[in-house]
């Protein structure tokens, strides 16, 4: 029975939803561009509403079921579900496929998830717990961002998991076969929203094992009815299965993590840190600041305390406690343990299960002694108090940039151009982040296609020169330069275009900085050596290159691994070039910094000497293409350079190397 009391408690839940789901359209509405893989979750939605034959994207085989000529999407990668392609494609109808929608449909996961957790809270312990759980998602900046812009498929996992904490309130109030099947029904649902979400299912099933005893001894018809509605709501995701024969377990493979288990758990430590409160991932979006550090402590001291007073606290509020905390230590202990690698946007789904186990065991402080309450309330202003201030910095920082690299808000104005210039013509995209977003945003009907999986500077993805690929003409399409991802086919075409000299008409399209966000290059075809003349080189005499691909590049080297794609090179920790001759004024390295280095390891500062002289360091703070370019002191007759970054990717179980930055060449010039 609700008491008058409990139902202004739920009003104050209410009010929490509410405010998420404001910032929410703050967010949407500093329209921040639309990433690669957010419009991976909708190419569906997008495709189905031209064509009823099988996706004409690049995708993996079998992820795709087609009946009588009519294809569905089953899942929108082998290891997420198929969703939101389903939830937006009559929208996309109704109001034309914008990041807007898609970004609304992730709200309402995300809005669903928090009401999920206050009902089980509500019904189970009390309302004033359900509403402290809900205000503390609400404003939680690692959940609002992700769930929002969500690049990850953590709306689903949240929305499905906020109706398995509905079902299984039901259930408890009124155990019958009926609500035993929603039960399964909503597990199936999130299993089929994203894999991962089997490594919560495995930790709530051995918490509830420990903590709930022989209460798990249910009646044989309402196990029955679990599995049935699994079956059915995980349904997409077995036929998958079936049709591709694990191909869910093949794509996780493909994931292995470097380095030794110390290693990995050390660097999944300092990530939990940060996405316990705001993860690293989303503040990158724009270019925000790190967390200062007494917030990187503060707040996993406060989860492990809770923690603690769950499970040593006697409690007034039957196994639920209990039962959250270790599925929390259990479901943390597989992130630290497994082999497949974690980023920040897999830790974010911890923090539900976090929210809840601090609210239950504040609660239960608040019952205790009068300093614990004092404790309690004081925690409670200062995580209120970080996480308002960082929504609005997140909000203010979104409205200044419009996003940096691959969030771009220059995704928008490159599609509009793009659809205006080019119709019904294909464009042939040179770098990763650009084919899915322009698909979307343009209702499929800017035509591209993807070379550059296999290119390498030398050569094109048919293993032709880039020379001949640019007598061809066409549409070409790729990244600025410091938001190259995989450069090798940039880095030779661009080379290939200096020497050919094309007739070509070329455009930029900026980020609000000013900074190249992607440029589009039209090439005549045949017309080799048409173009205007580059402009005369400055008088010097001698420039000496090293590039990755030299024949004689180990004997001018050290701290670099063997040749990949033909054009690159990662490095160690610590590598070094040396130049045949020594005098010299300027000094250019061409470099590469992957995103998964920048997520894992955050900003990487390099340090240089030329023999015992010391040139300024280099930071990467952001993935892309560098140039990193130092003048040297007048009479300097060094020629051999040392390179030392400060951290670097652990040795991997796989090969054994650790890897520091991609080098491609570098150059020394005399005056």
């Amino acid at each position: 029975m609700v008491t008058m009391s409990d139902g202004r408690w739920r009003w104050v839940a209410r009010g929490a939803v509410l405010w998420y789901c404001l910032w929410a359209i703050l967010f949407i509405q500093a329209k921040p561009g639309f990433h690669y893989d957010e419009a991976i979750d909708v190419l569906g939605s997008v495709h189905l509403r031209h064509s009823h034959a099988d996706l004409t994207l690049p995708h993996s085989p079998d992820t795709w079921f087609c009946v009588k000529k009519h294809c569905f999407p089953l899942m929108s990668a082998p290891y997420i579900g198929a969703i939101k392609e389903y939830i937006c494609l009559p929208l996309f109808a109704i109001l034309g496929p914008r990041a807007e929608v898609v970004r609304l449909v992730a709200m309402t996961l995300g809005a669903l998830g928090i009401i999920g957790i206050a009902t089980l809270l509500g019904r189970q312990v009390s309302y004033p717990v359900a509403a402290a759980a809900a205000w503390a998602m609400a404003i939680h900046p690692s959940y609002l961002d992700m769930t929002v812009l969500d690049n990850s498929a953590f709306s689903p996992w949240m929305g499905a998991f906020g109706l398995l904490c509905i079902a299984a309130s039901r259930y408890l109030d009124v155990p019958n076969p009926r609500t035993a099947f929603w039960v399964g029904a909503t597990v199936g649902l999130g299993v089929w929203a994203r894999a991962n979400y089997v490594w919560l299912l495995a930790a709530l099933f051995a918490a509830l094992v420990i903590s709930a005893g022989r209460r798990l001894l249910l009646p044989f018809s309402h196990w029955a009815f679990i599995v049935v509605g699994g079956l059915i709501g995980g349904l997409p995701f077995l036929v998958y299965q079936a049709l591709s024969r694990g191909g869910t377990w093949e794509a996780a493979g493909m994931f292995p993590a470097s380095g030794t288990l110390t290693e990995r758990s050390l660097h999944r430590l300092w990530m939990l840190s940060e996405t316990l409160f705001s993860d690293g991932e989303h503040q990158r979006i724009w270019d925000g600041p790190a967390l200062p550090e007494w917030q990187l402590w503060l707040f996993p001291t406060v989860i492990a305390v809770s923690c603690l007073v769950c499970l040593i606290v006697k409690q007034r509020h039957g196994f639920l406690p209990r039962t959250a905390a270790l599925t929390l230590l259990i479901f943390t202990g597989v992130f630290f343990s497994t082999s497949i690698t974690v980023a920040e946007h897999h830790l974010v789904t911890l923090v539900p299960i976090a929210v809840m186990v601090v609210a239950l065991a504040g609660w239960e402080l608040m019952h205790r002694t009068r300093w614990a309450r004092a404790s309690v309330i004081a925690v409670a202003a200062v995580y209120a108090g970080s996480a308002v201030y960082g929504q609005f910095a997140t909000l203010n920082g979104l409205r200044r940039t419009g996003g940096v690299g691959p969030w771009s808000d220059g995704i928008f104005e490159l599609t509009k151009r793009l659809r205006a210039d080019f119709p019904g013509q294909e464009l042939k995209v040179l770098d990763w982040g650009l084919q899915n977003n322009v698909y979307v945003l343009s209702d499929g009907r800017v035509r591209t296609r993807e070379h550059f999986g296999r290119a390498t500077v030398d050569k094109t993805d048919w293993n032709v020169q880039w020379i001949e690929e640019i007598r061809r003409g066409g549409v070409f399409l790729l990244n600025g330069p410091q938001n190259r991802q995989i450069p090798a086919a940039s880095t030779g075409f661009l080379r290939a275009l200096a020497e050919g000299r094309p007739t070509m008409r070329r455009y930029t399209v900026p980020q609000r900085s000013g900074v190249p966000y992607a440029e589009v290059i039209e090439i005549v075809p045949d017309t080799l050596g048409t173009g205007p003349a580059p402009p005369p080189d400055p008088p010097v005499p001698i420039r000496q290159e090293i590039a990755a691909n030299d024949p004689a590049f180990s004997e001018r080297s050290t701290g670099f691994y063997g040749i990949e794609k033909g054009s690159w090179r990662w490095t160690k920790q610590e590598f070094s070039l040396t130049f045949p001759s020594s005098p010299a004024a300027r000094l250019t390295l061409h470099v590469n910094v992957p995103e998964p280095v920048i997520q894992r390891l955050g900003a990487i500062t390099m340090s240089i000497r030329a023999g015992a002289h010391v040139l300024g360091p280099e930071t990467f703070s952001r993935p892309g293409d560098y140039t990193v370019t130092r003048s040297l002191e007048p009479g300097n007759a060094e020629n051999r350079f040392d390179f030392r970054l400060d951290k670097a990717l652990g040795p991997s179980a796989a090969d054994g190397r650790a890897l520091g930055i991609i080098f491609v060449s570098a150059s020394l010039d005399s005056k």
